[in-house]
């Protein structure tokens, strides 16, 4: 891995991207052998994941 710093001084890591060995007509699979046979998408006007990033001390409106 790469350290590589940022405008914020946070760095991040980055990996070469390689190919999925994975047969793509399998689908999307995820690591316990599940197919996934739907997905749900669901966008929001603001961040409801309530990390340090988003959510301000004093908390949201």
């Amino acid at each position: 891995m790469i350290e590589v710093p940022t405008a914020l001084g946070i760095p991040t890591l980055r990996t070469k991207l390689e190919p999925s060995p994975a047969d793509p007509a399998r689908g999307l699979v995820d690591r316990f052998g599940r197919r996934a046979t739907d997905l749900r998408i669901s966008l929001t006007d603001k961040c409801n994941l309530r990390c340090t990033y988003c959510m301000p001390a004093d908390g949201m409106d």
